[in-house]
């Protein structure tokens, strides 16, 4: 369908993307005559944008997707970097959208770093909020299992009271921290929540950022790509995030914001005013 942006409403509207082995769904929101892809974090939707419409709804049309394991999306199996550029593409597509943006929130910022060097038509500008796999607490720890490990630990998340134990004592002698032990309580309670944890875990050991070969890319799109994490947020070592910003010269923003809470008004507000100094 062609992208006419002054016959869009700004209220979310659900579509469908047919893609090799599933059915790909998303969103899309907005008015604005800019075109923007927005990957979610985990556990949540590509429906969490809908946030930032009271300021973005003029400026962007977003097209948010469901991430496979999430949402409405249709998808059996684990998948890959050249997968989510196959559908990027085929959305782009679809939408009739010849320039275009690209952005992602924790885990979705994480998937924007992984598959960028990968696309066909580079996005005019690149958003990352508190993207995973940047100063990110047991990212690296988590990153260094193979996939093969992860598959064969499925099980014990599938049937955690083992795992729990574990957590339980770790939390007890504060070799855990609280956010952690919170999400895993939450994560783990019900079979629907624990297939998605295992299935996006075993899914993420091919999304490995490749930082030799992306930061010529982020070099070259200097200026047009912005960093934006939140001062309160548990996640992240504030140090780490400094120092990769100070080594890819990319702006850094800290909104007053933890990590759960980022995608909200404040960063909304931050955005339009942002989109409108670039004209």
């Amino acid at each position: 369908m062609p992208y006419h942006p002054g016959r869009l409403s700004a209220e979310p509207q659900s579509r469908w993307l047919p893609v090799a082995g599933g059915r790909l769904h998303y969103w899309r929101m907005g008015r604005g005559p800019r075109v923007l892809v927005m990957l979610h974090g985990f556990a949540d939707s590509g429906l969490l944008f809908e946030q930032l419409m009271p300021e973005l709804a003029r400026r962007y049309t977003i097209l948010a997707p469901d991430l496979p394991a999430h949402g409405r999306t249709m998808w059996q199996g684990e998948w890959r970097p050249s997968d989510l550029s196959a559908w990027i593409e085929a959305l782009l597509q679809q939408e009739g959208a010849a320039r275009w943006e690209l952005g992602g929130y924790s885990m979705g910022g994480r998937l924007v770093l992984c598959v960028l060097p990968l696309l066909a038509r580079p996005p005019e500008r690149v958003w990352l909020l508190a993207p995973d796999g940047i100063g990110t607490r047991w990212v690296t720890l988590l990153d260094a299992v193979p996939l093969w490990l992860r598959r064969a630990c499925r099980p014990l998340l599938l049937r955690p009271a083992a795992l729990m134990g574990v957590a339980r004592v770790l939390f007890a002698v504060r070799l855990l921290d609280r956010w952690t032990w919170f999400f895993l309580r939450y994560q783990l309670h019900t079979m629907p929540r624990r297939r998605r944890l295992a299935d996006t875990w075993c899914a993420l050991a091919r999304f490995k950022v490749r930082w030799r070969r992306l930061h010529p890319l982020l070099a070259d799109m200097k200026g047009r790509v912005s960093l934006v994490m939140g001062q309160n947020d548990p996640l992240v070592r504030r140090a780490a995030v400094e120092r990769f910003a100070a080594r890819t010269d990319l702006p850094l923003v800290w909104l007053p914001a933890a990590h759960d809470d980022l995608v909200g008004e404040e960063l909304a507000r931050w955005w339009a005013d942002r989109a409108s100094a670039n004209g």
